[in-house]
């Protein structure tokens, strides 16, 4: 429907729900589907004592107004995403992170770990008295486990961390009371190898050569730290073990 006014005496019509203006003339609001109404054309804001109080919706349209809405739009949208992001942070999601990031730190000590090894097989190996070679094979694991020993204390602790955190539903389930069992039965075997070099490493009788001899620091760095991840990795062992039988 078209309306009939005067567009020559400067008058147009305003939608008194959503303030838009149409100057096609007609009487339905386009967006919302009111009733326009008419309103003389004025440069300035709506003064004082409008005689046209249904219009007064139109006063949202002045620059400030749609400012603040605007601001109070995105300020809403941002935090319904701030809310969605917490919403979707669960338990399961926590203990899958670190279990994904245990095993991938767990893979790069792996792959390391045969590094070192076929280095040390090209190297060769020193035939000497049966002590010494008894002390330099502790040498040659602990070339192998030092310098993994802070990736192994990580990958433990994150997988040790990730399971003790799954949710009650997750822990009654077949697939994760054996990676528990697998779990508790890798890192001991890790534990009891720390322990073998530390004890190899440090006793006093038997030559050792050079070559093995350079497979780790100083014994007052590289024996504590023997020592340090040994205690760690057992104690991720023990928690898996225990974890099995929990509900």
């Amino acid at each position: 429907m078209v309306s009939n006014f005067d567009w020559d005496a400067g008058d147009y019509l305003v939608c008194p729900k959503c303030g838009k203006e149409q100057r096609c003339g007609c009487e339905i609001c386009h967006s919302c589907g009111e009733k326009m109404v008419k309103r003389p054309y004025s440069p300035i804001s709506i003064p004082q004592g409008d005689t046209y109080p249904e219009t007064q919706r139109y006063e949202a349209k002045t620059g400030k107004e749609i400012e603040k809405k605007v601001e109070h739009f995105f300020e809403r949208d941002e935090i319904s995403l701030f809310e969605s992001i917490i919403s979707s942070t669960s338990p399961a999601n926590f203990s899958i992170v670190l279990t994904f990031l245990g095993l991938a730190v767990l893979l790069v000590s792996f792959v390391e770990a045969s590094r070192v090894i076929a280095d040390i097989v090209g190297k060769g190996f020193a035939i000497g008295s049966i002590s010494g070679q008894i002390r330099e094979l502790g040498f040659y694991v602990a070339g192998v486990l030092y310098p993994n020993s802070v990736r192994l204390l990580l990958a433990s602790g994150f997988l040790f961390i990730g399971f003790a955190s799954a949710p009650r539903n997750f822990r009654v389930l077949a697939v994760w009371r054996e990676a528990s069992r697998i779990f508790s039965a890798m890192f001991g075997i890790i534990a009891i190898f720390f322990l073998v070099s530390f004890i190899l490493v440090a006793i006093p009788f038997g030559q050792v050569s050079l070559i093995a001899r350079n497979l780790i620091p100083s014994l007052k760095f590289s024996l504590p730290v023997l020592l340090f991840s040994c205690i760690g990795v057992a104690f991720a062992s023990f928690g898996f073990f225990v974890m099995r039988g929990r509900d």
